[in-house]
């Protein structure tokens, strides 16, 4: 990735520059974002991102053996974990709300299958549970659909993602589904 990142870079300065600064300093970034983020992929992000930066700005550190330089670099890692924690934030906070709102909801009963047998109100709790043994990549753009009346383009914008990866989502979250409802016993 990063040699892709360093061929975006007109001059041979500072394509140099910006590949020295990953050879002395990828470790103590990671250790920065990972130290912030608590998440090997979300502090590798960080540290890309912030190379992406660097990238899109190398003149901004040639001189990347001074302090005011070196401060750049880790000030910019901060940055972007913060950035990426504020994110992960926000996506748990949309998360918890939507399973706060569960009791409220409406619910779509066009399909015949395991989950719509388990969307009436009789079977609500059994769904939930079932819900919650979901990964989130499943459980949330199923969440959307049938509790939210959300149509695949509004839960690929929210989740930023492609419509078919959200359409894929549904489909395999669907099929996990019916298998946790038939191991606990909750389809007949």
């Amino acid at each position: 990735m990063i040699s892709e990142l360093l061929a975006t870079i007109e001059t041979e300065e500072e394509s140099h520059a910006i590949a020295e600064i990953y050879d002395r300093y990828s470790k103590r970034m990671y250790a920065i974002a990972y130290q912030f983020l608590q998440n090997p992929h979300d502090a590798e992000d960080a540290v890309m991102d912030a190379f992406t930066y660097m990238c899109d700005h190398p003149q901004d550190f040639l001189e990347y053996k001074t302090p005011k330089v070196i401060g750049m670099i880790c000030g910019k890692v901060k940055w972007t974990a913060t950035d990426i924690y504020r994110k992960n934030k926000r996506h748990s906070n949309r998360v918890a709300a939507l399973d706060d709102t569960l009791e409220n909801c409406v619910y779509d009963t066009d399909e015949d299958d395991v989950l719509d047998m388990l969307m009436n109100e009789f079977n609500r709790d059994l769904l939930q549970n079932a819900l919650r043994e979901l990964e989130i990549d499943y459980a949330l753009p199923i969440k959307l659909k049938y509790y939210n009346q959300m149509k695949a383009s509004k839960i690929a914008e929210f989740m930023n993602i492609t419509e078919s990866s959200v359409n894929v989502r549904i489909y395999r979250g669907k099929e996990k589904l019916k298998k946790i409802c038939i191991e606990k016993g909750y389809h007949k």
